[in-house]
């Protein structure tokens, strides 16, 4: 089977109970058999081909003789292989809340949001995966890098010093799967705010750019771009929908709701100025070790970034503000499942996906990014140390350059003004 029918057989699936309980209409045949009947009655399959290991194990290709470096490419080859599970787990529910639009009126919805368990089951399994999936793998596999709050050192920061220079600026940074996924979380809006330093990508790579670009922008995610903001026609855009689709459930459940619901809760002004005014402190601390022509020219730049970071969450803000006014019923869709159906499958599910957004993003909790932060500043921190004991100069953090300051303030000022299912978390549980 080719790469790009294996990656068809993965987009085509069904939620539909009588295709999945039919031997004939849910098994694949012609070139995505996996497993057809060879001359003689006889089949070939084997686990080593059905897991695709000839792939798969000859995957890894190091840059350096030094043994840390295989644990560093699996490790990334792990969160990617965790996170298409999401993704597609994502594209389940999506399409259950799509197919559950079709059931009839508000009425009809929330009565089958607690009956046809072989329905729910797919979405059911999918939403308990993603969120195990963000609360517990991705985090553990971070660790594998080296979490501080560890006994044993599991890899070594002087070792990674040692082979990193041969890849900059490349950077787990560049996840285009980890971008898709926000979107199906509620975060596109956030994508659209150029907040990332491009400079080490823009002279690495040779493209001209502003010196801060969008985290989806092709001069950041090279050719996976289209991962990260798929078009109408690519099966990943039914990932992009889960927040959309969730909230168009509640938004028909709504209807039996009593009274004119009040919108979700505004981003505010101040919402955007604190998150400037640090930007600004962030940038003025890179400004600290240089002076004369080259400190007004930097001052130059990170005042216009400033400008364009203002300007860009200024229309994302406006952007979301103006979804959030069209999400009034959504949450009065919301009161009605909590009085209604409190323990419905839909309840389960929609939990399922408040826990994921908060497991891989939360600051205030050992989220994905919180572990991911901690591991970087720990190794940074041991690194920065080996080599001012050889009198070197500091290394690149990472990140394509951008530091783990940048992600550090966005986890904390950006990323928790577009959560998941607005409508839907303010309610409670």
């Amino acid at each position: 089977m080719s790469d790009e029918t294996a990656d068809n057989a993965w987009w085509t699936f069904s939620i539909d109970e009588a295709v999945r309980a039919d031997p004939e209409q849910s098994r694949f045949t012609g070139e995505m058999d996996v497993n057809p009947i060879r001359p003689g009655g006889r089949r070939m399959l084997d686990y080593h081909k059905y897991i695709g290991l000839d792939h798969l194990l000859v995957s890894q290709h190091p840059s350096s003789s030094i043994p840390d470096e295989r644990v560093f490419i699996t490790t990334h080859q792990l969160h990617e292989i965790t996170f298409k599970m999401v993704a597609f787990d994502l594209a389940v529910i999506a399409r259950t809340f799509e197919s559950l639009m079709s059931v009839g009126g508000a009425a009809a919805i929330v009565r089958r949001c607690s009956e046809d368990e072989p329905f729910w089951r797919p979405a059911l399994t999918a939403a308990a995966r993603a969120s195990f999936a963000c609360r517990e793998l991705l985090p553990s596999i971070m660790r594998y890098l080296g979490d501080p709050r560890d006994a044993d050192e599991t890899f070594s920061s002087i070792e990674f010093y040692r082979f990193r220079k041969n890849l900059e600026p490349a950077s787990g940074f560049q996840s285009a799967q980890f971008r898709l996924i926000q979107r199906g979380l509620g975060k596109s809006n956030l994508l659209s705010i150029r907040l990332f330093p491009s400079d080490t990508y823009r002279e690495s790579y040779g493209d001209t750019h502003d010196s801060t670009a969008t985290v989806v922008d092709p001069l950041i995610l090279r050719h996976d771009a289209a991962v990260a903001t798929p078009t109408t026609s690519s099966p990943l855009a039914l990932v992009t929908h889960l927040d959309d689709a969730a909230h168009r459930v509640l938004d028909a459940i709504g209807e039996l709701g009593r009274g004119k619901a009040a919108a979700p809760e505004h981003i505010v002004a101040a919402d955007v100025d604190r998150a400037i005014a640090t930007l600004e402190r962030i940038l003025a601390s890179k400004r600290r070790d240089v002076s004369g022509e080259a400190l007004e020219e930097r001052k130059r730049r990170h005042a216009a970034a400033v400008e364009w970071f203002r300007e860009d969450m200024s229309s994302a803000v406006s952007a979301e503000n103006d979804r959030r006014e069209h999400l009034r019923r959504a949450r009065a869709g919301a009161h009605v499942l909590r009085e209604k159906a409190r323990g419905s499958h839909l309840a389960t599910i929609l939990r399922h996906i408040v826990r994921a957004d908060e497991a891989l993003h939360d600051p205030a909790h050992d989220s994905f990014l919180s572990v991911h932060l901690r591991v970087t500043r720990e190794r940074l921190r041991q690194v920065n140390a080996y080599a001012a004991s050889r009198g070197e100069p500091e290394p690149s953090a990472g990140t394509g350059g951008g530091g783990i300051e940048y992600l550090g303030w966005a986890q904390k000022h950006l990323i928790p003004l577009f959560p998941a299912l607005v409508a839907y978390r303010e309610v409670g549980e």
